[in-house]
């Protein structure tokens, strides 16, 4: 027994599996996760905190942020949150722009009798390059090092999405730009802070 298709259905099938390909491609999102742990010495969990919650240093930090504009900015100390709009040159494509577009909320150590909560900053990032938008969870405490009283380790995780295509790209661009932050916090000397 043979089983006859119509005229056409062979074109119908290639252009179904070749809008699925293009989906998975193209369309779909992957997040993945990224931990990274570092060491400031001779600076305190509260002072490497203040100096990374204001944005204005993250120029300092990464060179790459070409232009920054905080947009909305609400809260207190005990509270604080802004967004920022902001211009990056890629590190591995240097004359590819990504704009960004954050909300960044800022909580100093809280205490509750034995138990504490560590200085904490929470960001949500909207990235975008050409026509692709990603989004990006990120979180980052500051807590004393236990070896000095002057030191203080910062733990960042960090949730990107990407789509297949690109995340060798996105995860090589989001390792050389956590090495030059990592570079430059070493050349800041928080002692003058």
């Amino acid at each position: 027994m043979t089983v006859r298709l119509r005229p056409g259905s062979k074109k119908v099938a290639y252009y179904s599996l070749g809008l699925c390909i293009f989906y998975w491609l193209f369309l779909r999102t992957k997040r993945y996760s990224e931990v990274v742990e570092f060491t400031v010495d001779g600076a305190d969990p509260k002072t490497v905190w203040e100096f990374w919650a204001d944005f204005s240093n993250w120029q300092k930090l990464n060179p790459n942020v070409l232009d920054f504009e905080v947009q909305h900015e609400k809260g207190n100390y005990e509270n604080w949150e802004y967004s920022v709009k902001y211009e990056e040159a890629m590190n591995l494509i240097p004359r590819a722009k990504v704009h960004i577009w954050a909300v960044y909320k800022v909580t100093p150590e809280q205490r509750h009798g034995h138990f504490s909560q560590p200085f904490r900053i929470t960001s949500q990032h909207k990235t975008c390059i050409m026509f692709f938008c990603f989004n990006t969870d990120a979180e980052m405490i500051f807590v004393n090092n236990n070896k000095s009283k002057k030191s203080t380790k910062v733990i960042e995780t960090v949730d990107i999405e990407c789509i297949p295509l690109l995340s060798s790209i996105c995860k090589k661009e989001f390792h050389a730009q956590r090495k030059e932050i990592l570079d430059n916090v070493e050349q800041i000397d928080f002692s003058t802070m």
